[in-house]
Formats: C-alpha cells, structure tokens, sequence
C-alpha cells in the first residue's frame, strides 16, 4: 500500500472513531467539569478555584462559571476559609461524589467493552501504539515550543 493510501486510511480512521457516539460521550466525561470532579475525590474532596483553573488551564473567570454550574447541581459548594477569610475552597457534596462514581461505573464499562473486542494481546498493542503516538505528539509540541522561542 502506498504511503498517501495509508495516510488516508489513518485519517478516516481517527474521523470515524473521533466522531463516534461513544468517543464523544469519553471526551466529556474526562474533561472539563467531569474532570473536575474527578481531581475533587481523588484529592479528599478539596482544593482551591486557583488550583483548579491551573490543572484545567482555564481563567479564572471560567472557573468560577463551572464552579457556580457545579455548585447549583449540588456537587461542590465554596467555602470561605475560617482562617483565612481571603482563601476559598471548594468541596465534593455527597452528590458530587455520587456522581463521579456513576461517571466512573460508565467510564469503566466503555473501557472494558474495548478491552474485551480487543483481547488481551491487541489491547496491548493498543496502549503499546497509543503511548508511541503520544510520546512523538509531545517531542512534536516541545519542538514547537524551541522553535518559537528562538524565533
């Protein structure tokens, strides 16, 4: 098979599995508000909305938004701190804890559904694959980085 033939078949590949239902519902639930909730209990439940809007990169202002969407579903509620009447933090409620685990039982099961079509060997080779292209992705982005910064 010829080189263009194969970087066409990539590219429809990665478009059909990126545009799956299936690929769209793993994207939102391991990013942005999901993934907020997850670093919440996995970290006792509490942080800051600065430490938050770091691992998210996002503005504080975008923050405070999810925060405030999160807070009205009942999954977090901010804190003034009581030594610090400057400080705020932010807390997992039992809801938001329940949630994640129902996020987490779907994650789960969507990982497991791939695990068991791929067998133990062709998943291997799946993560095997994946960590290659991301390891070159990010020797791409740091290549970028030099280059601008030399620029």
């Amino acid at each position: 098979m010829e080189q263009s033939e194969l970087r066409q078949d990539v590219l429809e590949l990665f478009a059909r599995l990126c545009n799956s239902p299936a690929f769209w519902e793993m994207q939102k639930k391991l990013k942005g508000a999901c993934f907020l909730l997850e670093y919440l209990m996995e970290n006792n439940g509490v942080s800051t909305p600065g430490k938050l809007a770091e691992l998210l990169h996002v503005s504080g202002a975008r923050i405070t938004a999810m925060l405030s969407a999160l807070q009205a579903k009942h999954y977090v509620e901010r804190r003034v701190d009581l030594k610090d009447k400057r400080r705020v933090t932010v807390r997992l409620t039992d809801s938001g804890r329940a949630f994640v685990n129902q996020e987490r039982a779907q994650i789960f099961s969507f990982a497991d559904r791939v695990c068991n079509t791929l067998g133990d060997a062709d998943t291997a080779q799946l993560i095997r694959i994946s960590k290659k292209l991301l390891g070159a992705e990010q020797s791409a982005q740091m290549q970028e980085r030099k280059g601008g910064e030399s620029a």
